[in-house]
């Protein structure tokens, strides 16, 4: 009958109470390692071998092949063939919880004292991952701010041309308003001028013939009528000329050339119309006079308390 052996779990480490050996070369050139947990199987604690300064390195001796990896090291690093991207040497060292695995000495001995060296690398590379994904969120973050600060004075840049643009529109449209209105204004007094002028230039009945156009002194007929008498009755004279006779009425044009004496009618007689309106009853005003009546209004309304305005 074959008897299989428990396998016993390896209990828990805590790294806080776990003293990691130093197996990276410090800046003087020694090696100290140092291990001071106990074994998983609850043996004794083993105290690290610390070689002195005056122990002398022989091929023979695990110090030696340290001390000529050491040396290779730092011949790589100083011709630079030992510097590689940070994302291949992520790549190369183990995951943090395989570390702790290892550190626990599941995989062994070899892993173990491995891990404890790996681990402070992979630390860091982890706090080097967290600081570059803090940075690129900070300026992504920076990015963001920049695009919505620059969005903020594009808007406010947009909002001032509007309100420039309104205001530029507000004033066009209370020029064209003011404008429209004096437009107004002037066609008002245009009109206002000509109405007046019709009105000044309108005839008003003649005052000398009372809109008739006749004469007044012949009442139209042209001449007046004169009679010649005797002083006696009984005597008369040959040569003189008694009765009724014309003459050309001198208040409508004719003129009386003495020629009634004799009996004979005047050569120029009167037109019989009204020389005031020239027989039209009415009489039409010169420019001069329109001009000089306009004058005699304008200066009446200029001392009027109504003055005319734009509407």
């Amino acid at each position: 009958m074959r008897t299989f052996a428990r396998r016993r779990t390896a209990p828990e480490l805590d790294l806080e109470k776990v003293q990691l050996p130093n197996l990276l070369p410090s800046r003087g050139g020694s090696f100290v390692p140092q291990l001071s947990a106990r074994r998983h199987s609850g043996g004794p604690s083993v105290a690290p071998a610390t070689p002195s300064k005056t122990t002398s390195l022989t091929p023979q001796s695990g110090g030696y092949a340290l001390a000529e990896t050491r040396n290779l090291r730092r011949l790589s690093k100083q011709r630079g063939l030992g510097q590689r991207d940070t994302e291949a040497q992520d790549e190369e060292i183990p995951s943090l919880e395989e570390l702790e695995r290892d550190l626990q000495g599941w995989n062994g001995q070899w892993k173990k004292k491995k891990a404890a060296v790996l681990i402070l690398e992979r630390l860091r590379l982890d706090q080097e991952a967290e600081d570059r994904r803090r940075e690129e969120l900070e300026e992504r973050r920076r990015r963001q701010e920049e695009k919505r600060e620059q969005m903020r004075r594009i808007m406010e840049q947009e909002q001032r041309e509007l309100q420039e643009e309104i205001k530029r529109h507000e004033a066009r449209v209370k020029s064209l308003n003011a404008a429209k209105a004096w437009q107004n204004f002037a066609h008002r007094i245009v009109s206002l001028q000509e109405k007046l002028i019709e009105e000044l230039k309108q005839p008003w009945t003649c005052p000398t013939c009372s809109g008739s156009g006749l004469c007044n002194r012949c009442k139209g007929e042209g001449t007046l009528s004169v009679t010649y008498l005797s002083s006696n009755v009984q005597a008369r004279n040959a040569d003189a000329f008694r009765g009724r006779c014309v003459y050309g009425c001198h208040a409508c044009g004719g003129i009386r050339d003495g020629r009634d004496v004799y009996g004979y009618e005047t050569a120029e007689l009167g037109s019989g119309l009204c020389l005031k309106c020239a027989g039209q009853g009415q009489i039409w005003p010169s420019l001069r006079e329109v001009l000089a009546q306009m004058e005699e209004r304008k200066m009446t309304d200029m001392s009027s308390d109504e003055p005319l305005s734009p509407r």
